[in-house]
C-alpha cells in the first residue's frame, strides 16, 4: 500500500550501480528488479501515464488505523499522488539505465516510453492555478489536494519534470504566498 516503496528501491538500485559498477550483481537482481516495475506499471489502473494509489485519497477517508500511500503519512493522501509518481519518473528512467547496461534496449525503450508518458500528463494533473504551484495528490473523487507545500514542485524540477524557468515561477509563487 506504501507507493513510494517501490520506486525507492528501482532508483536506489540504479545509485549502487552508479558507484559500484558490479554487473555481476545487476545480472543477478534485473528479474526482482523487472517485477517490481512491472507491478508499478499495473498501478497505472486507467493507462494515463500516472500510477495510482490503493488509497481513494477522497476527503475523510482515512481509516481509523494508518493506512499511508507514502512515507508522508500524516495525510490521507492516495489515488494519483504527485510525490509517488515523481519518484516513479526517477525510478523509469533509471530501470532504463540499467537496462542499457545489460543490453536490453527493448526493456530500457519501455522504461524511457514510462517515463515520457507520465511527463506528458504530469503537470496537467497536479498543476493548482489557484495556487500557482503543484498540488500533492488528485484523489479518485477528482479533488486536487494542495497542502501548500513545495516537496512536489521542487522535487519535480530536481528529477525533470518541470523545466527549470516554469518550476522557479512556481516556487515564486510558493515564497510570495508564504511570506504573506
Amino acid at each position: 500500500n506504501v507507493m513510494d516503496a517501490n520506486p525507492s528501491v528501482l532508483i536506489d538500485a540504479w545509485c549502487y550501480m552508479a558507484v559500484a559498477k558490479d554487473a555481476a550483481w545487476l545480472q543477478q537482481h534485473i528479474s526482482q528488479l523487472e517485477f517490481i516495475a512491472q507491478y508499478m506499471i499495473r498501478r497505472d489502473t486507467d493507462g494515463d501515464g500516472i500510477m495510482e494509489s490503493k488509497q481513494s485519497g477522497n476527503s475523510g477517508s482515512r481509516l481509523k488505523y494508518r493506512n499511508p500511500d507514502c512515507a508522508f503519512d500524516c495525510y490521507s493522501s492516495g489515488h494519483k499522488n504527485a510525490y509517488v509518481n515523481i519518484l516513479a519518473y526517477r525510478a523509469w528512467n533509471a530501470m532504463a539505465a540499467l537496462e542499457k547496461q545489460l543490453g536490453r534496449y527493448e526493456k530500457m525503450r519501455l522504461y524511457l516510453g514510462r517515463a515520457e508518458k507520465l511527463k506528458k500528463v504530469f503537470v496537467k494533473t497536479f498543476y493548482n492555478p489557484a495556487s500557482g504551484w503543484l498540488g500533492w495528490w488528485k484523489s479518485e473523487d477528482g479533488v486536487l489536494h494542495d497542502i501548500n507545500t513545495d516537496v512536489a514542485t521542487s522535487m519535480a524540477i530536481v528529477y525533470g519534470l518541470l523545466d527549470k524557468n516554469a518550476g522557479k515561477k512556481m516556487l515564486q509563487q510558493y515564497w510570495t504566498a508564504l511570506e504573506a
